[in-house]
């Protein structure tokens, strides 16, 4: 089974370095667009659980993966600039917490409905 991501970033160099670290992944599907404006979304950004119970990691949710957990992004984030680059991809259902991983060292932003199914 596959999960479709989109990931949200600031400019096209951050999608093009997240998509060269996302290679060693079987992803699919891959595609780099550009957004107007994000209104309507709602951007989270993915965490690491560091530790071995939910409690460890805010607004936990239970989901098909372990990395279902994360915290809401700020209208507008510490850089002022907008994230209107959107990565595209889809990737095995098995690697998806990895992905997330990469995903938030990357800095990058999913939409929260992601965690909702």
């Amino acid at each position: 089974m596959v999960r479709a991501i989109q990931v949200y970033l600031h400019d096209e160099d951050e999608a093009e370095q997240l998509k060269a670290k996302l290679s060693k992944y079987d992803t699919q599907d891959v595609l780099i667009d550009y957004l107007e404006a994000t209104s309507g979304l709602d951007l989270v950004v993915p965490l690491i659980q560091t530790g071995t119970t939910i409690g460890d990691t805010p607004d936990s949710s239970v989901g098909t993966s372990n990395a279902s957990a994360y915290y809401v992004a700020a209208e507008d984030d510490a850089s002022g600039k907008s994230r209107n680059t959107v990565l595209s991809f889809q990737i095995k259902e098995e690697d998806v917490e990895d992905v997330l991983i990469e995903i938030h060292k990357a800095g990058g932003y999913v939409d929260q409905a992601f965690f909702k199914k």
